[in-house]
């Protein structure tokens, strides 16, 4: 009880309760005896009461949008650039985290949190969890898998010369540059829909978009011999190796059913950017 009037609100509370009931109490005693002038006793007391009254409403919309400015800018719009993050790592094969959320609910703001939201983000955590190790594996095969298939698709083609003599570009470092740039593309290795998005590809002095394919000829190009296209027939059949098999992978199958989860809580917290506080 003695931690309640502490609470400031709690004595503006009660000197405005008694100064409504001081100001009622005196228009009745003024009806009830007409011949009694209270009309100082009211200005004075009805002008307190006003005062505030006002001044109260005032510091608690004040209060009350410094809290809602404080929810949002340290709570649900980073939840919301995280979630729409998450939505695009998880969506191009990328590792996704909600390393924003952790911060958050192993801090006092999660006492702050909408109780829908907490929920969302909780449940949310361990299938992200258990997403990331789909990944792993998959991500380990699939890198696996990347060396040999491209050196022995150069090598087995027809008309194929490969060089080993160049000082400055042997077979090994063609093939590992072409290891490092293959594994670097997630949706190249994972997405059985993969398809590289002209508009978005830079382009050379020509004009030609320089996607994967030409990026792989130049880097063959020292060292093999096998059209200008070599670089496209290279990825085209290392992904037909890395989709092999009828069925989806378990990794498509995990990000089929991460995304609308992801989705599920990244619209709880967009209604809170316009709602923050309960």
């Amino acid at each position: 009880m003695a931690g309640w009037w502490r609470n400031p609100w709690n004595v503006v509370y009660i000197v405005l309760g008694g100064l409504g009931l001081s100001f009622l109490a005196l228009v009745l005693c003024q009806l009830s005896h007409p011949e009694t002038n209270l009309s100082a006793v009211l200005t004075i007391v009805g002008g307190l009461f006003g005062t505030m009254s006002v001044g109260s409403l005032v510091q608690w919309l004040r209060l009350h949008i410094s809290e809602a400015q404080f929810r949002l800018d340290r709570m649900y719009r980073p939840l919301y650039d995280e979630l729409l993050k998450v939505v695009s790592d998880v969506k191009f094969y990328h590792v996704a985290a909600i390393s924003k959320w952790r911060e958050i609910d192993g801090s006092n703001l999660r006492v702050l949190v909408s109780p829908e939201v907490a929920k969302a983000m909780r449940e949310l955590d361990p299938d992200l969890d258990k997403h990331h190790e789909v990944w792993d594996q998959a991500y380990f095969v699939a890198t696996q898998k990347l060396i040999p298939l491209a050196s022995a698709e150069t090598r087995r083609r027809p008309g194929a010369f490969v060089e080993d003599t160049h000082p400055d570009h042997p077979v090994s470092k063609a093939f590992t540059e072409v290891h490092d740039l293959l594994k670097q593309d997630h949706a190249f290795l994972f997405d059985p829909d993969y398809k590289e998005d002209l508009r978005f590809l830079p382009r050379d002095g020509r004009g030609r978009p320089q996607g994967m394919g030409e990026k792989v000829t130049r880097l063959l190009g020292p060292v093999y011999r096998g059209g200008p296209d070599v670089g496209y027939e290279v990825i085209r059949d290392v992904r037909a190796q890395l989709m092999g098999g009828t069925q989806p992978s378990e990794l498509t199958k995990s990000v089929t059913n991460l995304i609308p989860k992801v989705e599920a809580a990244l619209l709880l917290v967009q209604h809170r950017l316009t709602r923050p506080l309960p």
